[in-house]
């Protein structure tokens, strides 16, 4: 089974350039960034050294596992017409329609969220609950929060249906 997802000119290229950047904060592996901070979750709040010692040990797989998921996104990306994953549309405003296995479906589930999370972390959001739905002109990215939770929010409808 596959899910399909159209993208609108524009939106490929912003999708691909936060994944790009979400990929070089991978490769960073900075775990003082509060972003990356906010990736690891602490596994034990009530003991610190447990917790410490839990993100020692797991922080190498996780963020492997984050960077395959977003470059298997990049790579559906930037894959060119040629590839039978993506197909360009005729359509003058430059759609273009991706279709996904369900492990691709899984890999962007976890790179849109990932990037949710570190736009959270920047936009000083700690909870969804501080979050106004309405936009802010002034914060464009806000508005690119909002649009990775659309983006999200249409993969889980696709696959559910």
């Amino acid at each position: 089974m596959s899910t399909t997802i159209t993208f609108f000119d524009g939106e490929v290229h912003v999708l691909t350039d936060l994944v790009t950047q979400l990929i070089a904060l991978y490769e960073e592996s900075d775990l003082a960034d509060p972003a990356m901070e906010r990736l690891s979750p602490i596994a034990y709040r009530g003991d610190a050294a447990a917790a410490a010692e839990f993100r020692r040990l797991t922080s190498d797989d996780l963020l492997s596992q984050r960077t395959r998921d977003a470059t298997a996104v990049l790579a559906t990306l930037s894959a060119g017409p040629s590839d039978t994953s993506v197909a360009v549309d005729e359509d003058p405003r430059g759609t273009l329609e991706v279709s996904l296995s369900d492990d691709d479906v899984l890999a962007w589930m976890r790179t849109l969220a990932a990037l949710r999370l570190v736009l959270a972390t920047r936009l000083g959001l700690d909870t969804a609950d501080e979050h106004n739905a309405e936009h802010d002109d002034e914060n464009p990215t806000l508005a690119i929060y909002d649009w990775l939770a659309y983006r999200l929010e249409m993969l889980v409808e696709a696959t559910d249906s």
